[in-house]
């Protein structure tokens, strides 16, 4: 399993990198004996596309005061 791991890390840092448009091709390509690998690759930039940038923009805006603070 660790060899597939590297792997599928490896591939999915590469593809984080790629404008969205030029994944698919470049996973065709990478992974055409191994649909496996770009399956477990797709799965992932999946979930990090799910999760946004979630934490790139606060949930609330504590720059405005809206009581009295000690």
């Amino acid at each position: 399993m660790g060899q597939q791991r590297q792997s599928v890390e490896k591939s999915f840092g590469d593809t984080l990198e790629m404008e969205p448009e030029a994944r698919r091709a470049f996973l065709d390509a990478a992974c055409r004996d191994e649909p496996e690998l770009k399956h477990m690759v797709e799965q992932l930039l999946m979930e990090d596309e799910r999760a946004g940038s979630f934490l790139e923009k606060p949930l609330f805006d504590f720059s405005t005061r809206v009581g009295p603070w000690p």
